[in-house]
């Protein structure tokens, strides 16, 4: 028995239609919080030929995926990731490396699209789920589980994620002077949540491979 076996509303577990439903929302929340990520960094000056982080990412990152991506074309396989920053531990071998850098550079994306993305990823999943949480949430107190107040519409609330969880500090600021160690946390975290909350059974399509 999880905490929110039922909807807001008291009722029982939503039939598929509903579900489906509701993997509709979330597919058109995904889409209004990347447009609405890409709208906050082109509004202090990022443009999309641009490497969006800097500081660490321009000196370890960057130059590490440019050297996978370059052992890829010649071998046609991963190669030897020596990438060693200002003389030090092989990078490779230190940090690991991330699926989401891997996919990308597999599928021929220029190094700066694969550190973009690892930026703006992560921020999209922090608002998404996010918001999820935040819809959800009254499932841990029952008994005010029916708002007596008006709440804003659904875009208003997923507007409000993505800017404000998507560019906490934590995550806007940090990832984007290239601390991407916190790539993997973050989300899962709010994730995890989110299933707790609502479910595994009640989790939608679209949440749920996210989730994954």
């Amino acid at each position: 028995q999880t905490l929110c076996s039922s909807d807001l509303a008291g009722h029982p577990p939503r039939g598929g239609g509903a579900m489906r439903a509701s993997s509709t929302q979330d597919v058109l929340a995904v889409l209004r919080m990347t447009g609405v990520t890409l709208l906050a960094w082109m509004m202090v000056g990022w443009t999309p030929d641009r490497l969006l982080p800097g500081f660490d990412a321009v000196l370890l990152f960057f130059p590490w995926l440019e050297e996978v991506q370059r052992n890829l074309g010649q071998s046609g396989a991963w190669g030897v990731m020596s990438f060693r920053p200002l003389g030090g531990a092989a990078f490779a071998a230190t940090t690991g490396f991330p699926w989401l850098m891997q996919l990308p550079l597999a599928l021929g994306v220029p190094a700066w699209v694969t550190v973009n993305l690892a930026v703006l990823v992560p921020q999209v999943l922090v608002g998404f789920f996010a918001w999820k949480v935040w819809t959800h949430a009254p499932c841990l107190t029952p008994e005010q589980s029916v708002p007596t107040h008006a709440t804003p519409p659904p875009w208003f609330q997923q507007v409000a994620c993505a800017v404000f969880f998507g560019f906490m500090p934590l995550v806007g600021w940090r990832m984007a002077h290239g601390h991407l160690n916190l790539l993997p946390a973050l989300p899962a975290t709010l994730a995890v949540v989110h299933v707790y909350l609502v479910g595994a059974r009640r989790v939608t399509a679209v949440a749920g491979f996210l989730t994954v």
